[in-house]
């Protein structure tokens, strides 16, 4: 089940990628976590091509994951009190801060 809500029903790449980042973000690093990211987005692009066949913009999905990325570091940067962030928590942050840093790609794989 997905929650539609962080969707702004604008740029189509935008809302598909807020759904395969938060679902990247409960799988466990490690070769599954890739193989699990590429069959959900498989069978996620494949369920949206039956209600909209429009999907030319995948081409862009890398990128709209990686903004996706830029913008929860930025938000929890600007907006957690970071005395009331536990150690995981703020080590989970320190990880977000410094891969967008490095320019690496959240996913660790290429979707399109």
């Amino acid at each position: 089940m997905l929650d539609f809500g962080d969707c702004e029903y604008h740029w189509f790449a935008y809302d598909l990628a807020i759904a395969i980042y938060h679902t990247a973000q409960t799988m466990k690093p490690g070769p599954e976590r890739i193989t699990g990211i590429q069959q959900f987005f498989s069978s996620f692009i494949d369920g949206y091509a039956r209600g909209n066949p429009e999907i030319t913009f995948i081409a862009q999905i890398d990128d709209f994951i990686n903004y996706r990325h830029l913008f929860s570091y930025a938000y929890h940067s600007v907006f957690s009190d970071p005395s009331q962030l536990s150690s995981g928590q703020l080590s989970y942050l320190q990880d977000m801060r410094q891969s967008v840093l490095d320019g690496s790609s959240f996913l660790g794989c290429s979707l399109s």
